[in-house]
């Protein structure tokens, strides 16, 4: 492994999508994304060198921890300094490859994406090729026009009384009090890592269906766990858990594109209230009555399914179109994101993902000065470690709201709830 070859795979990537070489500029309209031509980012200023002092795991992620921050402050998107990349050597197994970029860029999918592309580019520099890539059939740019566009329909339109129905109605504070983004900050974030058995897990994976999916049994464990919190607090669980879901955002069959090889921030987040009502279930009695979580499930799963459009149109409705009773609603205190199987990977391939420790090493609230949305953060994912495949929840809590007392009682109760939940999938018989 060689600079030179490295700097010619970050390039390929760099040329090949747009949004890696764009810059924030400040228009009468707001601010907005530009795009520069290939070429005009250059991989070798982006790409740093750290020689581990010795070939162990301990000192690489000590250098990951000492470095990533100072790396993170290196992104500027008002001076097109969107990726960082940082190259540390000499390590016991192989070389490691640090990419940063800035979230106006990237999604989840994204990153899918251009480990892909430095796979397939890394193997045509080895081979003495140039380096390789499919186009973007759809540009960025594209997709962002046909969304405006799409922000003045009449079906877009017609569905603000569904959204209005979703944040209607109380939603007591989950902390302290409500998170105030004038003063609460990222700074104030820590992480819980949730992570359920592998017994659990391998059960749940093996029940799940296209609709009753991972992220609908995720989002279950959730309201049952908020339920019996809110219980426990003396509020009434009949609220519901309002969630700010994340989506992909790639309607491809919506918006007649196709975004399966482009790069930028698609996701979508989108309001909805769950286990409201009558239909509330908490986590005591999704044990005493296994037949209330799949009850729950089967609810969950209507819920999502009868949303329109996968919540893309929300957010044209909340920030382009600018509903002032939308605007007017207070934000979801929980946002919630499934990131998929992580343990499906193909670990032998060059410049394969890396997780636990390593990223354990990267902080926690990479810009601490942002306001803060959110009171909960949830981030879910499916991943391969040395207890076996695991379903993992990254909590991120803000310790001007709660206490770490509270986390664990809430992830207690998730964790209840999860294995609840799973005892019924266990039974699908007796569900029918």
């Amino acid at each position: 492994i060689d600079r030179a070859s490295i700097e010619s795979m970050l390039q390929s990537l760099l040329d090949g999508h747009d949004t890696l070489r764009s810059i924030l500029v400040d228009t009468a309209a707001g601010a907005r994304l530009v795009t520069r031509e290939p070429g005009a980012v250059r991989a070798a200023d982006l790409l740093s060198r750290v020689r581990l002092a010795e070939p162990t795991d301990t000192a690489l992620v000590s250098a990951i921890a000492s470095s990533a921050r100072a790396v993170l402050d290196e992104i500027d998107p008002r001076a097109g300094a969107m990726v960082r990349a940082v190259w540390y050597s000499g390590a016991e197994h192989a070389d490691v490859l640090l990419l940063t970029a800035h979230h106006l860029t990237v999604d989840v999918v994204s990153w899918h994406i251009m480990l892909g592309d430095l796979v397939g580019a890394w193997r045509c520099v080895r081979a003495g090729n140039a380096p390789k890539m499919l186009p973007e059939f759809t540009s960025y740019r594209r997709w962002c026009d046909l969304m405006w566009q799409r922000a003045a329909t009449a079906e877009v339109r017609d569905q603000l009384a569904y959204w209005l129905e979703q944040v209607r109605g109380p939603d007591p504070a989950l902390g302290t009090r409500p998170v105030d983004p004038t003063r609460d900050t990222w700074s104030t974030l820590r992480v819980t890592r949730v992570a359920v058995d592998a017994e659990t897990t391998g059960r749940m994976l093996a029940a799940v269906t296209k609709d009753e999916g991972v992220r609908e049994f995720l989002l279950t464990a959730t309201t049952m766990a908020i339920a019996g919190w809110r219980r426990e607090r003396g509020q009434d669980p009949a609220a519901g858990t309002l969630v700010a879901l994340e989506g992909h955002g790639r309607a491809d069959a919506v918006l007649d594109t196709d975004t399966t090889n482009t790069v930028g921030w698609f996701t979508n987040a989108y309001p909805v209230r769950l286990g409201a009502g009558a239909g509330s279930v908490d986590v005591e009695r999704a044990e005493r009555d296994p037949r209330a979580a799949g009850a729950l499930l089967e609810a969950v799963v209507a819920h999502l399914g009868a949303v329109p459009n996968g919540g893309l149109d929300f957010g044209l409705l909340r920030y382009v179109r600018g509903e002032p009773e939308l605007r007017a609603a207070a934000e979801p205190q929980i946002q919630f994101s499934y990131l998929g199987r992580l343990d499906l990977g193909v670990s032998e391939q060059p410049w394969s993902l890396l997780t636990g420790s390593y990223i354990d090493a990267l902080p926690d609230d990479p810009e601490p000065d942002l306001p803060l949305r959110f009171a909960l953060n949830l981030s879910a994912f499916v991943a391969m470690t040395p207890e076996g495949v695991q379903l993992i929840t990254n909590w991120r809590w803000s310790d001007a709201l709660f206490a770490p007392a509270d986390i664990d009682r809430l992830t207690q109760l998730w964790r209840r709830g999860a294995a609840a939940l799973a005892a019924d999938l266990d039974r699908p018989h007796e569900r029918d």
